[in-house]
C-alpha cells in the first residue's frame, strides 16, 4: 500500500524493484508538472512520477520525507513518489471488489481493497504506464542528468 496525495493505493509488490527516500533529481526542461524528473539510480537514469499529480491533477512539493518507488513495469523501470509507504499484504481474490466502470473511467483502477479504517484502490500497472507513456512522462529515460553517462 502507498499513499498517494490523498487517495491510498496497492500494488503489486512482485512489480516493486525498490523504494528509496527521495533524492535530488535532475530536472526535465518543459516536461510536464506530473514528471519530475530523472533518478540517477546507480548510474541508469529512471524518469520519476509525480504519482499524486498524475492521479489527482495537482502538483505537490517532495522532500526527504517522501519515498522514490521504483517498479518494472512491460520491461520498462519507472519511478513513482509516494508520501508514505504501507502495509505489505498478500490479496486473495475475495479481498477486493472489482471497479463499476459505469462509476470510474480511470483505465488503471482495477478495483477497492479495504484496509484497516481506508480503503485503497487496486492499481492496474500495466494500464497506469500506458497512461504515463501517452502523456510523454517516460521520454526522460533516455535523458541525461548530473553523473549519468550519456
Amino acid at each position: 500500500m502507498v499513499r498517494l496525495g490523498l487517495g491510498l493505493f496497492a500494488i503489486p509488490l512482485s512489480w516493486v524493484d525498490e523504494a528509496l527516500w527521495f533524492v535530488e533529481l535532475s530536472p526535465l526542461a518543459g516536461a510536464a508538472a506530473s514528471s519530475l524528473g530523472t533518478l540517477n539510480l546507480r548510474g541508469e537514469p529512471i524518469p520519476v512520477v509525480d504519482a499524486a499529480a498524475f492521479f489527482h491533477g495537482s502538483a505537490a512539493l517532495h522532500g526527504p520525507e517522501d519515498w522514490l518507488v521504483v517498479l518494472t513495469v512491460r520491461g520498462r523501470r519507472v519511478a513513482f513518489v509516494a508520501e508514505a509507504l504501507g502495509a505489505v499484504r498478500r490479496l486473495e481474490p475475495n479481498d477486493w471488489q472489482p471497479m463499476d466502470r459505469a462509476l470510474v473511467k480511470s483505465p488503471w483502477a482495477l478495483g477497492l481493497v479495504a484496509h484497516e479504517s481506508d480503503i485503497a484502490v487496486l492499481v492496474d500497472l500495466e494500464a497506469l504506464v500506458e497512461g504515463v507513456e501517452r502523456q510523454g512522462l517516460l521520454e526522460s529515460a533516455d535523458a541525461t542528468g548530473p553523473g549519468m553517462r550519456p
